[in-house]
């Protein structure tokens, strides 16, 4: 495996059907304020697609989004780490594949307003 293609692998944790998966995951169990919190930031995140669209990452920022409230879901210091290290390498995978600091710079902002609104 090289580095170009661990790359696609990590960005594909920001695909749109990773996304519904993990959705789905939490229609299935009773995990309602976790369903809240992942259609509120899906609605702001389909938004922001519309309005912004190329001037943002989306890959980065659904995955940012995902590593967010998984970490809060699970509450656990390791998986905390691991999900952190995970997110920089996904960031680290965007710059080394598209070389975009500014779409990146601006999704990692997305994030941090779009996680934001969703658990308040």
């Amino acid at each position: 495996m090289n580095y170009k293609e661990l790359s696609r692998d990590l960005l594909a944790f920001g695909s749109p059907i990773f996304y519904l998966l993990v959705f789905a995951r939490a229609l299935v169990g009773p995990y309602p304020l976790f369903t809240l919190q992942l259609i509120v930031a899906g609605i702001l995140i389909f938004l922001g697609a519309a309005i912004f669209r190329e001037l943002i990452d989306w890959y980065v920022v659904r995955a940012g989004i995902l590593a967010w409230l998984t970490t809060l879901f699970y509450a656990h210091d390791g998986f905390t780490l691991f999900v952190l290290a995970i997110f920089t390498g996904i960031v680290l995978s965007a710059y080394h594949l598209e070389k975009k600091l500014g779409t990146i710079i601006w999704a990692v902002v997305s994030v941090l307003v779009i996680g934001l609104i969703s658990v308040t």
